[in-house]
């Protein structure tokens, strides 16, 4: 009898343990868990539409006083300037090397399939977006879009 009550106990001296490193490793990456009442259906519906190009600007202005808005209104906000960003850098790469590509005997650059990747990658990523706004957990980054978006503080 006694040998399962010293094990019971060395469970439950374990499971401390581990909740207490699971902390340390939420600290050291500064992941935030929010209280789960203070984060209801409508926030949560506010925040996914922020990952809808533009309209990244209704968390941010409907709900200034929320850090689960504004956190994903940030992430959106840089998505739909990535949105704009990268086809145009693109296009004036095309035309930085379409001058010199034809020099050299090449017909053109694939400039199309550049923007269409790129855009594709941009909207999978709003998809993950929608879905973390969704998800039943603190404040997650999107790995390089949540670095950058944490400079945006106004």
């Amino acid at each position: 009898m006694s040998d399962s009550l010293k094990k019971a106990d060395d469970l439950k001296a374990k499971a401390k343990e581990i909740k207490a490193a699971n902390e340390a490793i939420a600290e050291e990456n500064n992941i935030h868990e929010p209280e789960e009442h203070e984060i209801d259906y409508g926030e949560r519906v506010l925040s996914a539409i922020g990952y809808i190009s533009f309209l990244c600007i209704l968390p941010l202005l409907a709900k200034p006083d929320s850090e689960f808005c504004q956190h994903h209104g940030r992430q959106g906000l840089v998505l739909a300037i990535m949105s704009f960003v990268v086809p145009m850098g693109a296009a004036i790469l095309y035309f930085l090397l379409y001058i010199p590509a034809l020099a050299m005997g090449f017909r053109g650059i694939p400039i199309y399939g550049i923007t269409f990747f790129s855009q594709t990658v941009i909207t999978f990523i709003s998809f993950y977006g929608v879905y973390l706004a969704f998800k039943k957990s603190g404040l997650p980054k999107i790995p390089v879009i949540g670095q950058l978006a944490k400079y945006l503080v106004w």
